[in-house]
């Protein structure tokens, strides 16, 4: 529960978090909490401060370049092979998941409570394609490297997606990787994947996004 609301920005980046009020919230004890808390900071997600407590994680720039550099790298390097492994009726699946998780955005309202549970919808199918290409390739190692930023990956992806713009990009870009990959185009398909890495960070830069730190230093 608490893991989802700092991937699902009820906690948002910077903010700290009271296990007094975690504890009451959830209904559980303060003991309970704090540990849950530990193994979110040893996944990267917050950060303590001495008397003061748990903090939701942030980003600066060079962090930012850095997962983004290590994700291309995870989700490209064996990309055809990723590709070839993955039966056509799988992507066949996962493409009409996609398209249905859209269309229920689309009849909500946006910014709604029935438009966010779509959105996570989407983004669970979004991620859960990703994972599998990245699982597809076979080597364990990568996928265990990968495995340790996807939630990070995942915090970008959530707040990224609030852009209409960046939001239908990606939806458009997950379209055509998988419509390539359905005709055999492995190159063509690795390319678009690298351009909407790409462009998911470009978006960052371009909005004002509350995730990002202005410098590295704490």
């Amino acid at each position: 529960i608490i893991k989802d609301a700092v991937i699902h920005r009820q906690f948002t980046p910077g903010v700290w978090i009271k296990q007094e009020q975690v504890s009451q919230a959830i209904g559980i004890s303060r003991t309970t909490v704090r540990p849950v808390l530990a193994r979110l900071q040893s996944e990267g997600l917050i950060e303590t401060r001495p008397r003061k407590g748990f903090k939701v994680v942030e980003f600066a720039k060079e962090e930012l370049d850095d997962l983004f550099e290590v994700r291309e790298m995870l989700e490209t390097s064996f990309f055809s092979r990723s590709a070839k492994a993955v039966p056509k009726e799988e992507l066949q699946t996962t493409l009409a998941n996609l398209e249905n998780a859209e269309q229920k955005m689309l009849e909500a309202e946006p910014g709604s409570e029935l438009w966010d549970q779509w959105l996570r919808e989407y983004l669970k199918l979004d991620r859960a394609f990703h994972d599998r290409m990245v699982e597809a390739s076979g080597n364990k190692q990568m996928l265990q490297i990968y495995l340790n930023i996807r939630d990070k990956i995942d915090i970008i992806g959530y707040q990224a997606s609030y852009s209409p713009e960046q939001l239908s990009n990606a939806i458009d870009q997950h379209y055509r990787i998988i419509k390539a990959l359905l005709k055999k185009d492995y190159k063509d398909a690795e390319l678009i994947m690298c351009e909407h890495i790409r462009n998911v960070r470009r978006s960052i830069d371009t909005s004002e996004a509350p995730y990002m730190r202005q410098t590295a230093q704490h």
